[in-house]
């Protein structure tokens, strides 16, 4: 009787510590989630707010853009060259320091008193989303459940639709309110916040990482399929961004809709991209290498309604909402197959995926901004369709050659 006692307490104490393990995880899941959520809002709170800062720094917008330029570059060279650091510091410690740093720069920013200083400041704040974004996603899969790592990872990219539907027009109503500055000044309060919050994933994480031995960006590439999903993301975001960059302008001019009204295209892809997020049980249950190339062939008949809709604005904010979705589902899948590729390089992977991701936006907007000029929206939407066929063909392929050589290891 003693013994069942003692056995009864035993599982009562282990199903309260996997229950209070797996409370604290979510809640980690949701502090990693409004650490993508500040690197999104600074990535677009520049673009509402141009002319303020632009007339607040006797400068003009063109040159207060470059600002952007300047985190973009940040980023793309964070992720290639710091982000590998993920691996070795482990991705706790890594976005603990990336999110310090960031805060840093966006106090920097909240104070820039010339165009010059606010583009080494937004630099600075690019070398820390470097970091932050592949560790955010390192961590979605460490902290989530092994059967639901898809929905992990959608806790964590729904950080991106509260920047949109949230973040974006809030900081901007602060900024009308008060100033521009005091934009920068409350996501540094978050940033420095959030710093604090991190907690490790595992005990074991940084001992395992630091003694383990780091691959080469070579080594890494060669990982499973990494080169082939590199690829499929830069297809995927070279269309995202082009068409992106555009749309609002498009539908502006098709339809003379003021600024507000296409503003409201923006907060219909940011409620479509929310409303992914509970798709991802699907992902889960049927995989991810499965419904990629499905997903991508849905992006390319999404922006084919572009082109033939693209000028009625009813029609277009019903295709951005499903645009929106379907973006968080086939960018959470991406994620997903190269956080798989290897443990060993996860870090480096990821921080190839950002890497990628603003390579692709930067070809993306610059090869859609001399059609869009030369032929209009139509063609830029058929160029996207164009890519996301490729991406699913090539993934789809893919997939068929590593089935066939697993196939006679099985049989062995």
């Amino acid at each position: 009787m003693t013994s069942m006692t003692e056995r009864e307490m035993a599982e009562l104490v282990v199903l309260k510590t996997g229950g209070s393990e797996k409370a604290s995880n979510n809640t980690q899941l949701y502090i990693v989630m409004l650490a993508v959520a500040v690197v999104a809002s600074n990535s677009l709170i520049l673009s509402p707010i141009l002319s303020d800062v632009a007339t607040s720094l006797g400068s003009t917008p063109t040159a207060i853009s470059r600002a952007v330029a300047a985190y973009g570059a940040g980023t793309m060279i964070s992720a290639l060259f710091l982000a590998p650091q993920i691996d070795r510091l482990g991705a706790s410690r890594a976005l603990r320091f990336a999110l310090l740093s960031l805060a840093l720069a966006l106090l920097c920013s909240a104070g820039a008193t010339n165009p010059l200083m606010l583009m080494g400041a937004q630099a600075f704040a690019g070398l820390s989303a470097g970091v932050i974004l592949p560790s955010s996603y390192a961590l979605a899969t460490l902290f989530g459940e092994p059967k639901e790592l898809s929905r992990s990872l959608g806790k964590v990219l729904f950080g991106w639709s509260l920047a949109f539907v949230c973040g974006i027009p809030g900081l901007a109503l602060i900024s009308d309110l008060l100033a521009w500055h005091s934009a920068y000044l409350i996501l540094f309060a978050i940033a420095l916040f959030l710093s604090f919050e991190v907690r490790n994933a595992s005990n074991l994480e940084y001992g395992a990482a630091k003694k383990s031995v780091q691959p080469s960006l070579l080594t890494a590439l060669t990982q499973n399929n990494v080169p082939v999903l590199l690829i499929v993301c830069f297809h995927f975001t070279s269309a995202f961004y082009g068409v992106f960059a555009f749309l609002a302008d498009q539908v502006r001019q098709a339809s003379a809709t003021t600024a507000s009204a296409a503003g409201a295209i923006i907060f219909a892809f940011g409620v479509g991209f929310a409303a992914g997020t509970a798709a991802t049980w699907l992902v889960d249950k049927i995989g991810a290498r499965r419904l990629l190339p499905a997903a991508l062939f849905i992006n390319a008949a999404v922006y084919g309604l572009m082109a033939i809709a693209g000028r009625d604005y009813a029609a277009t904010l019903a295709i951005v909402t499903l645009w929106g979705a379907n973006t968080n589902v086939s960018l959470n899948m991406i994620v997903l197959l190269l956080s798989q590729s290897s443990s060993a390089a996860k870090g480096r992977i990821l921080g190839l995926n950002s890497a990628t991701t603003y390579l692709g936006a930067t070809f993306g907007v610059t090869v859609a901004g001399i059609f869009y000029e030369a032929s209009g929206f139509e063609t830029v939407s058929l160029c996207a369709v164009l890519l996301q066929v490729c991406g699913a063909m090539l993934f789809w392929a893919a997939t068929i050659a590593d089935s066939k050589v697993q196939s006679p290891t099985a049989a062995q």
